[in-house]
């Protein structure tokens, strides 16, 4: 599985605290789902129609649930949060995030950039787009 696909697993992996009230909150506490994994919270802050973006190729909900479950994150550091309204209903966050941890078998260590898509709809914020490089 490729690094890439490690970072959006963490990152849209936020459970919904009861504060999480903005897209940049609930996606900072995305991270703090992975350890441990939790499925079913993750699962709940993306759209059914997810779309996420890597060196690889485009992943549905399916295949990012999967590529989530394989990440083993030990040690993570986000960078600020740039929050951009598109409009009302419509937010994109940008930031960096430091790694360190495995996907499979395989050790993962870097810095990315990472942009998500919020969507809010009937109240509640999801995640509709997900994309993440790594830093040089």
């Amino acid at each position: 599985m490729p690094p890439t696909i490690i970072l959006a697993a963490l990152l849209f992996a936020a459970p919904a605290p009861a504060k999480a009230t903005t897209p940049a909150e609930l996606e900072a506490s995305a991270w703090r789902l992975m350890k441990p994994y939790r499925e079913a919270e993750i699962r709940a802050l993306f759209a059914p129609d997810l779309i996420t973006l890597y060196a690889d190729g485009r992943h549905d909900l399916a295949q990012e649930m999967r590529a989530i479950g394989a990440v083993r994150l030990s040690k993570y550091a986000l960078g600020p949060i740039s929050s951009h309204s598109i409009d009302a209903n419509n937010i994109l966050l940008t930031y960096s995030v430091d790694l360190r941890g495995t996907v499979g078998n395989r050790p993962v260590s870097d810095r990315r950039w990472v942009a998500s898509l919020w969507h809010r709809s009937h109240g509640k914020w999801l995640t509709v787009y997900h994309t993440e490089i790594k830093a040089k």
